[in-house]
């Protein structure tokens, strides 16, 4: 057994393999219940994963970390002295004082520490072969998994890791290969999106997503796309693909946000107030001034990387490709016929990564024998006996079902909003049937109601479509075969003639971002599915994930029954048991 770790950082996380199986995989923050969870170590995970699996510490013959912390410090510092020499500014003593903190946070004595501490509690003097790997190798791994036999070529994007913000890979189908290129902070795509992010008001590195979705409602502005043009321009792929000018980000005076400068501020105006509509033209089209550049840049990559390798599958992960839009685009540009975008592409896919390497280095095996991930459902479970002593405890009204799939299609049909917890959770940001939020996607009020009544979100915001497997190309334009849609990780042109008969699982921009639902991965859903195509001729349901704004997924069946008594929800569905508030 191998454990893989990534924290304290954006989206901390443990995950267990053995023999290239992936058996227990989670995420902090659903423990602690506390957003991504960036200042913890995956204590929690670790904890709750040795009790799922049965077993001990002393059953670990390897970890893998997914920082390079015996490198980083020097590193960082040296990168840091550079940028400051070409570009000076009023901020190099914060800057200085963010990197030597994030030095601490990452250095090897100290993960050593936490991680040593596990085993000093258990009495256990032997502790296993502990390895560093540098971050953007782990995000390489970690994709390998979607189809280890295949070679291609591996594109990482994300905020940085160590110092790189991109690298792109070649794997022959056992092992991989040095960088083909590399790009090195301050130039970073996801340190890009982040700090638009926080200028259009939302919580940069949290909310990427909504500025994602907000982008389909703006346009081309001439005046906002060339102004943008000199913080993120796309270049050639000699000069990196890409320029990021720093000082619109952190090298020069910050009076308005930790994330841009006050010459972002000079160049678009304001950044937004709370009380401000996001649907404003000045901020909806720099959203989509973003989008069409990042868009633009990825997929001149994919080009010059298809160019260098004559490959014909590219593999994807960062942090960057949790954005479905530019995933969508990349798949539609057709210059590669494969494309597999991790689904856990941020940094809690880096444990699974860090996990893989520390087995395949020991074992000294190659990637080709790692069994393909076929699903997500890798956390915590509940048996109906701990959901039935909780009921009782909660003194709340509920009834046993033997057909809770059936029920949940009829309650939904008739427009009811449906919390479904079953089974193992999921791991990654979008809930798959396991912690879901479930509604009508027949009707035009559901994304309106979910929103307001459920989620306390913007009105304009989308929901996805978890649909049957076997019905995808009746709804969505592209190939089943040729991409990984069974995790909402692709946004997908809705056929036209079916654009106005799930109206509330469609964007603005007539695309949806759906999970393909087999029957093998998630019985008990797809019979969901398959109950409503019965009851209303469409195996289509609208699917969110089942929390509020601003909290986790919910891990446990308490916080399930918490969810549902505070919000508009009208049926809970928790294991066999089915509670409503009427």
């Amino acid at each position: 057994m191998y454990l893989g770790l990534f924290g304290p950082g954006p989206n901390p996380s443990a995950c267990f393999v053995d023999n290239g199986n992936v058996l227990f995989w989670a995420e902090e923050e659903r423990f602690t219940r506390i957003k991504t969870s960036p200042n913890s170590f995956p204590y929690q995970s670790i904890y709750r994963g040795l009790k799922y699996l049965k077993i001990s510490l002393e059953d670990i013959k390897g970890i893998g970390y997914g920082w390079d912390c015996k490198n980083y410090s020097e590193q960082a510092l040296n990168n840091l002295s550079k940028t400051q020499l070409s570009y000076p500014s009023s901020s190099d003593y914060l800057n200085k004082l963010a990197q030597k903190n994030l030095n601490i946070r990452y250095d090897q004595i100290k993960i050593e520490s936490y991680i040593r501490r596990l085993f000093t509690k258990e009495n256990i003097s032997e502790i296993p072969n502990i390895e560093f790997f540098p971050h953007h190798l782990c995000h390489v791994s970690s994709t390998l998994i979607l189809n280890p036999l295949k070679e291609g070529v591996v594109i990482i994007n994300d905020g940085a890791g160590e110092i790189i913000s991109t690298s792109i890979h070649y794997y022959d189908g056992n092992s991989i290969s040095k960088p083909l290129k590399t790009i090195y902070l301050p130039n970073s795509l996801g340190s890009i999106y982040a700090s638009l992010t926080e200028y259009l008001g939302y919580r940069a590195y949290e909310d990427e997503g909504r500025v994602m979705g907000l982008s389909c409602y703006g346009e081309y502005d001439a005046e906002i796309h060339n102004n943008f043009l000199n913080v993120l321009k796309p270049v050639s792929s000699e000069e990196n693909f890409y320029y990021s000018d720093p000082t619109f980000r952190y090298n020069f005076k910050r009076n308005y946000g930790n994330r841009f400068s006050d010459k972002m501020v000079s160049l678009f105006g304001q950044p937004r107030k709370p009380d401000e509509s996001p649907l404003d033209n000045r901020f909806k089209n720099l959203a989509f001034s973003l989008q069409k550049t990042l868009e633009e840049i990825l997929i001149n990559m994919c080009d010059w990387s298809q160019k260098e390798t004559n490959s014909k599958v590219c593999f994807f992960a960062g942090g960057v490709h949790m954005n479905c839009k530019a995933n969508g685009s990349i798949v539609k540009s057709n210059i590669y016929k494969e494309c597999y975008f991790q689904p856990a592409s941020s940094d809690n896919g880096v444990s699974l990564g860090a996990a893989l390497l520390a087995e395949n280095r020991d074992k000294k095996k190659s990637f080709s024998k790692l069994s393909i991930l076929n699903n997500l459902y890798f956390g915590s479970s509940y048996e109906d006996e701990d959901i039935l002593q909780l009921l009782k405890k909660a003194k709340v009204k509920f009834r046993y079902s033997e057909h809770v799939s059936a029920e949940a299609a009829k309650s939904i049909s008739e427009n009811k909003l449906i919390g479904w917890f079953q089974g193992r959770m999921e791991i990654g940001a979008r809930s798959l049937g396991a912690r879901s939020i479930l509604a009508n996607p027949l009707s035009p009020k559901a994304r309106d109601l979910v929103n307001l009544n459920v989620k306390s979100r913007e009105k304009w915001r989308p929901f996805c479509p978890s649909v049957k497997e076997e019905s995808f190309d009746k709804y969505f334009d592209g190939n089943l075969n040729s991409t990984n849609p069974y995790y909402m990780i692709i946004a997908y042109d809705v056929k036209e003639n079916m654009i106005s008969k799930i109206p509330s699982c469609v964007h603005i921009d007539n695309t949806a971002r759906p999970q393909a639902v087999s029957r093998k991965s998630n019985l008990k859903y797809w019979k969901l599915l398959d109950f409503l195509e019965k009851i209303q001729n469409h195996p289509l349901v609208l699917n969110t994930s089942f929390n509020i704004k601003g909290e986790p997924i919910v891990e446990s069946p308490e916080q399930a029954l918490r969810c549902f008594y505070s919000t508009g929800l009208d049926e809970l569905y928790l294991g066999s048991y089915v509670i409503t508030k009427k």
